[in-house]
């Protein structure tokens, strides 16, 4: 596959230049634009050939260019509002300058090739480096290492176990996965994968009462577990933490919880203020700390994943469209129907959104203002069906609900809560 970017390097207009002309000699202004178009035309033909160039460049070259490339990853963007697990969002600006502000990472769901939207800065960095190398050859060269790690690597074979839905939750399906274990035999099984952290309205695994008693009683897995032993990694990123929680101290790191656990509950009832306007259910998620889930209405003539191309053409990163769908995808020769929604079946439509560390309200009620937005300009260019309904939204008694429920009460004695 090829990648074809275009690249437009950042450059002072005709006005800039004739205002830094009115502070220092035109001659001098001129003078040093001329050497940026020099660097300009030197990167042009870097991202036009995607070559090494002959004769090394100057570190501050190399600086500015990596400097160019992270204003293209949302993080960077000015006025963006970040309602997803993963936004890029740093607290040491130690670890800032060392990558550059390149925080968001590369690629997608099910591949780490894939052109990520939120990076195109980082993304391109990835790509440009594996430009250089002839991986065909790397990999005939690896395959032939005599490594227990690549021996690994070649013969583990993923079995999926689907969830189970329950109400509008999907859990763990204990059942299904202890019978898959017997099936397979315990003696075949290297391990079992889970989650503890992942997207509404799926919930974390049931990892405690569930899943870690079923590979307990299960000796072959425990023996398999205990004697497994990992391969040489980067320290990176074991660095980048060391260094952040550094900067925080035990104070602040409770505190940027505590905080994120006071945006959580901000974020749900603005969701809840948003579904009553709108005509629109949110999901009954009640195992899921850090996500929600809002149902969508179903377009009948186009896809509604075009909200979620809305709102980050709009600056908004993390929210995650979903659509209903029957369509199968393949991924590490797994197939999937309705990749993405956690469900081969899920019922409707939905979208995601987060709140993790570093989310502040003005993230919350920017991305509320714009998704409005959104939503009016679709539901008016193209015929959607109503699935949810207010009726609906005051049937789901969650913990949002509770909290409702007792500001309700509060302001019945304060003379706040009658009705006009």
């Amino acid at each position: 596959m090829t990648y074809i970017f275009r690249y437009k390097f950042y450059t002072m207009n005709a006005e800039s230049l004739s205002l830094c002309e009115k502070l220092v000699p035109a001659s001098y202004v001129q003078q040093g634009a001329q050497a940026r178009r020099m660097l300009e035309n030197k990167i042009r033909i870097f991202i036009q050939h995607r070559k090494l160039p002959d004769t090394g460049w100057a570190d501050h070259e190399i600086e500015i260019l990596l400097q160019e490339l992270s204003t293209m990853d949302s993080n960077n963007f000015p006025g963006n509002c970040g309602v997803g697990e993963r936004e890029g969002r740093l607290y040491s600006s130690l670890v800032a300058r060392r990558h550059f502000r390149l925080a968001h990472g590369i690629g997608r769901s099910g591949d780490i090739t894939a052109v990520q939207p939120k990076a195109a800065g980082s993304i391109s960095g990835q790509l440009f480096c594996c430009s250089y190398g002839n991986w065909d050859e790397l990999d005939v060269v690896h395959a032939g290492v005599p490594s227990k790690e690549t021996k690994r690597q070649v013969c583990l074979e993923p079995v999926v176990i689907e969830n189970k839905l329950e109400g509008d939750e999907l859990r763990t399906d204990e059942v299904a996965m202890e019978t898959k274990i017997q099936e397979l035999g315990p003696e075949n099984i290297v391990c079992v994968m889970t989650t503890t952290s992942c997207f509404a309205p799926r919930a974390p695994d049931r990892l405690l009462e569930q899943v870690v008693l079923m590979c307990l009683f299960s000796p072959w897995i425990r023996t398999s577990l205990c004697q497994w032993e990992a391969a040489l990694a980067s320290a990176g990123p074991s660095l980048d933490l060391f260094i952040t929680l550094l900067s925080m101290g035990s104070a602040g790191y409770r505190q940027l919880l505590q905080e994120r656990k006071q945006m959580y509950t901000y974020l749900g009832e603005q969701l809840r203020l948003c579904a009553d306007r709108n005509d629109l259910r949110v999901l009954d998620i009640k195992h899921n700390p850090i996500s929600y889930a809002i149902g969508l209405p179903e377009a009948t003539d186009g896809k509604v994943t075009e909200l979620g191309g809305m709102l980050f053409t709009r600056f908004v990163s993390g929210a995650r469209v979903i659509e209903k769908s029957d369509k199968v995808t393949t991924v590490s020769g797994q197939s999937f129907t309705n990749f993405g929604a956690h469900h081969d079946n899920f019922p409707c439509s939905n979208m995601t959104v987060a709140a993790a560390v570093g989310i502040t309200m003005t993230d919350i009620d920017t991305f509320f203002t714009r998704f409005d937005q959104c939503l009016k300009h679709f539901r008016k260019t193209h015929k959607t069906s109503v699935i949810v309904s207010q009726e609906n939204n005051g049937a789901n008694e969650t913990r949002l609900n509770e909290q409702f429920q007792e500001k309700s009460a509060l302001d019945s004695k304060t003379g706040k809560g009658e009705s006009t």
